[in-house]
């Protein structure tokens, strides 16, 4: 398949050099042989897909067994009584349907759980966006150095007459990245014990879902107000020098691990943007 070959990727009929090309094409060419059914047909077309390519010649035969786990999960414990010939084969039409029928409720089961994954991370992925967008507005601009000015002007003036102004914007610059990428972390911390007993919502008759979203749309919009409470109060006692700010001296390192959600196009988008757009001007 393709995730074994790798995409594009075509078996050469006779060696890599292909010298034995024409005897491999007169035995019937390359014939796939799969020991089970993916729980997806989708996997097992790739394999099928191997043979005859390029316009050779090829086949391709899956053997199955009732109890394979792809056939016991998806038949939800319907059985069914065939016998097998004296080879042990099972060549009945009914069991090929049987086995066709719970790939299908297999398959189906996955998507379901595909897109209720992604539900709950496509408004984590929008939250981030936000959040980038926040993080490059401060690293390419004097943003930071602004709104902590604002925030404590008599500090802003101090540091200003003991240090040059490029130096005082790098250490706001970095002040404020820190609290960002903190607070971050920490809500990201928040949302996976969140979604692991969200389901429990499900016994009040309320949308699991639903729920996690009102939550993590609330702990999102405190993560922009408290960043910039953490760095005025950092502002205000860190020491910064002519050589800049030392967080790490100051006891202030980094998040230990970056925490990654990976969100792709889906055609199940749905509502929340006009929430999440509310949120993101708290941002800017």
């Amino acid at each position: 398949s393709t995730q074994m070959a790798g995409r594009g990727t075509d078996i050469r009929l006779g060696g890599a050099d292909e010298a034995a090309h024409d005897e491999v094409v007169e035995l019937g060419g390359l014939c796939v042989i799969g020991l089970a059914r993916h729980r997806t047909e989708r996997l097992d077309n790739q394999l099928r897909g191997r043979a005859g390519r390029q316009g050779d010649p090829g086949s391709s035969v899956f053997f199955v067994a009732l109890d394979d786990d792809m056939v016991t999960e998806g038949g939800a414990g319907e059985e069914l009584t065939v016998t097998p010939d004296a080879d042990g084969l099972i060549r009945d039409p009914r069991a090929a349907a049987f086995v066709d029928r719970a790939q299908r409720v297999t398959e189906a089961t996955m998507l379901s759980i595909h897109a209720t994954t992604w539900k709950y991370n496509k408004l984590i992925g929008d939250q981030r966006k936000i959040l980038d967008d926040r993080r490059e507005r401060l690293l390419t601009t004097d943003l930071a150095w602004t709104e902590l000015a604002d925030r404590e002007p008599e500090r802003a003036e101090d540091v200003l007459s003991r240090v040059p102004e490029d130096v005082a914007e790098d250490a706001a610059r970095e002040i404020m990245l820190h609290h960002l990428d903190m607070g971050w972390s920490e809500h990201l911390a928040e949302l996976d014990d969140l979604r692991e007993s969200v389901h429990l919502r499900a016994l009040a008759k309320e949308s699991p879902i639903d729920e996690f979203h009102r939550a993590s749309i609330a702990a999102f919009r405190d993560l922009a107000a408290d960043a910039v409470d953490a760095s005025a109060k950092t502002f205000r006692t860190v020491d910064i020098t002519s050589k800049g700010v030392d967080l790490e001296a100051e006891g202030m390192g980094r998040p230990s691990a970056t925490w990654t959600y990976m969100v792709n196009d889906n055609p199940l988008s749905g509502g929340g943007d006009s929430v999440l757009g509310s949120v993101a001007a708290m941002f800017r």
